[in-house]
């Protein structure tokens, strides 16, 4: 059974005014992404932003937790983490990018999910596939294209926090 958790956006004004403006907003992205990680495989269970639990970091970095946008828990032989960070301006693209290295730290494959109009000017020798980064590609329309493929990461640095995360999401996907 897979469980998908919607996210509920509150949004002041008319929705048939944000609906035509033309600037992608991150929460925009992140059911289309969800659609197509369970389209993608059967067997993926994806929890999305707020429901995806924090990873705490202390003094690390300077600031107490952050969340990533979407987390795909996966039982096969093994589990399987994925975490999505998604930014919808290239203004962010380096916070984006320092989020997915810490990501690494404790997940199986890492995501930067992007509007098109950013991820097509990747290319493939980018340093996005040397650093083991995934880039997807989101469309206006929800259109998803794999621009470079995450690598499996398979040296966890952090085990205890990948533990703690992932009884965290397995809790919040009533998964046993």
């Amino acid at each position: 059974m897979v469980y998908y958790c919607h996210i509920i956006i509150q949004m002041g004004g008319d929705e048939s005014k944000m609906k035509k403006k033309k600037s992608f907003r991150e929460y925009n992205l992140y059911n289309f992404i969800a659609e197509w990680l369970m389209g993608k495989d059967k067997e993926n269970r994806v929890l999305i932003s707020p429901d995806v639990p924090s990873i705490p970091t202390s003094s690390r970095l300077g600031i107490q937790t952050i969340a990533p946008d979407l987390a795909v828990y996966k039982k096969n032989s093994s589990e399987k983490l994925t975490l999505i960070e998604v930014k919808a301006d290239s203004m962010y693209l380096i916070e984006g990018i320092g989020r997915c290295e810490v990501y690494k730290l404790i997940a199986d494959f890492v995501y930067l999910a992007l509007p098109e109009s950013i991820a097509k000017k990747i290319g493939s020798n980018s340093f996005y596939e040397y650093w083991h980064i995934g880039i997807l590609s989101v469309s206006e329309k929800g259109d998803i294209e794999e621009i470079v493929e995450a690598k499996q990461n398979d040296i966890y640095k952090v085990f205890g926090l990948r533990s703690t995360l992932l009884e965290n999401i397995k809790s919040a996907l009533r998964v046993k």
